[in-house]
């Protein structure tokens, strides 16, 4: 059986748990126990005056002094977007800890307004590479930017607590970073923000990214040498990981950012990498709905205003640059070809989230989803549809299920009215974590859990 924790409730009223993506209706949601596994660690009380919540042991297994770690045998440090799904989670069980957990994500902002995707924990340095000193930033972070969901976090933290002074104490460090992003990284000025490494969606080695990567190396990084030895395939199968091409990649993009002196603006500006990444994207739209929310409870209505006609923006750039209505998926785009990369993930599914499709398109992206031929694993929503050449069922970002991908898509289906699928979607996850515990990803198929073990964002399973 999974192992839960006793922690104190959260002061105040018991709330009901309210959909993050809701945004005129509330959505009151209660766990579905889809095995044995989950009938201690799922049962919180939502709505009820129970004396105590219970709080899977991965977030406290995983917690340092000032942050939870996504994985004790792999990642030492605070990355961007795990903290985020961090902070949801425990918003639901300890409050206090959800807001520690941003509070020490934000601490790492530069002047600037930019959330860095890694914040190194100082006291190890050997243990993980790229380290501070590989990265050379002059700060203890990386230099690139993750999926933009910071604002997800703190509006379920609000949600869940109330706590208006702690809007108006963290706004404004979230509404700088969308400004930061806004400036920077629109490169178009169209609504659609452009990633500049691959490490920035997360999505390190997805198929997205082979042509480009392939024309990269072969014209610019096929001599790079790693100033330092890969530790990740020391704890996890080689197989499973990103390859030494790649890798030359990525480092061969940071040598070129550190020739800037880590000006962002000149680093967006001169990238050979470029691209308009679909969940990014939606990712971006959904934080600024979420962010202009936040600032209507502190009675903001003009940046509440602003914030929504970002998102607004975004989203019809998406449905016009990025929709595909011969493969029902939404594409990710070259920003310097201004092509379309024709290449289905899971990444495409995900502006259901943010609810950029119209009803037409999201009826076909849920086909699509649903559809075992493309993306239905027996187990999991795949993280590549089946029929791409790149697929790859266990390696990391080739086709893999992931926990967070299926918490972006129960949300979605669930805005836009698809119960039915959004309760399958939900016993897939809730089953691949009975069977094989918090693991970083799963074979969509066999249901084996693969990558990191004790992996934190898996727990995102509770709150479904």
């Amino acid at each position: 059986m999974l192992g839960v924790s006793q922690v104190s409730p959260n002061k105040g009223s018991q709330k009901n748990y309210l959909s993050v993506n809701s945004l005129n209706t509330v959505v009151v949601q209660r766990p579905y126990v889809s095995a044995q596994a989950f009938q201690q660690a799922d049962s919180v009380h939502f709505g009820s005056t129970a004396n105590t919540k219970q709080i899977p042991d991965v977030l406290i297994k995983n917690r340092k002094e000032d942050f939870i770690t996504p994985s004790p045998h792999q990642y030492y440090h605070q990355w961007l977007w795990d903290a985020a799904f961090h902070a949801i989670v425990l918003s639901h069980y300890d409050v206090d800890m959800a807001k520690k957990e941003m509070n020490t994500l934000l601490k790492a902002q530069w002047p600037n307004g930019f959330v860095p995707h890694i914040q190194m924990d100082p006291k190890v340095v050997k243990e993980y590479h790229p380290n501070a000193q590989d990265w050379a930033t002059g700060r203890n972070t990386s230099g690139v930017t993750q999926t933009p969901m910071i604002a997800a976090a703190i509006r379920e933290i609000y949600q869940q607590a109330g706590d208006k002074e702690y809007l108006k104490q963290t706004l404004p460090k979230v509404l700088k970073y969308h400004q930061w992003l806004k400036s920077d990284r629109e490169i178009q000025q169209d609504g659609l923000v452009a990633i500049i490494h691959p490490w920035e969606p997360g999505s390190d080695n997805s198929p997205i990214f082979d042509s480009l990567r392939n024309k990269l190396w072969e014209q610019h990084y096929r001599d790079v040498k790693l100033p330092f030895t890969r530790v990740d395939t020391k704890h996890v199968d080689p197989s499973q990981r990103p390859s030494d091409k790649d890798y030359q990649v990525y480092w061969g993009l940071v040598e070129a950012f550190q020739k800037t002196g880590w000006d962002q603006a000149k680093m967006a500006e001169t990238s050979p990498f470029a691209v308009a990444d679909p969940m990014f994207n939606a990712a971006w739209a959904q934080a600024n709905q979420d962010l202009a929310y936040l600032y209507e409870q502190i009675d903001d209505p003009k940046t509440a205003d602003t914030l929504k006609s970002w998102a607004e923006q975004t989203k019809k750039a998406m449905n016009d640059q990025m929709w595909s209505e011969e493969a029902s998926v939404y594409y990710a785009k070259d920003l310097r070809s201004g092509e379309k990369i024709p290449v289905k993930t899971s990444n495409g599914l995900l502006p259901l989230y943010a609810g950029v499709p119209n009803q037409h398109q999201a009826k076909k992206l849920v086909a699509t989803m649903m559809d075992p031929d493309a993306f239905k694993g027996h187990y999991g929503i795949r993280g590549v549809d089946k029929s791409e050449p790149g697929y790859d069922p266990k390696n990391y970002w080739r086709g893999p299920s992931w926990i967070n991908i299926h918490w972006f898509l129960v949300n979605g289906l669930k805005r836009y009215g698809f119960d039915k699928e959004a309760a399958e979607v939900t016993k897939k996850a809730k089953d691949l974590v009975a069977k094989e515990g918090y693991r970083e990803y799963y074979h969509p198929d066999t249901g084996t859990g693969l990558g990191a073990k004790d992996f934190a964002w898996s727990s995102l399973v509770h709150i479904l």
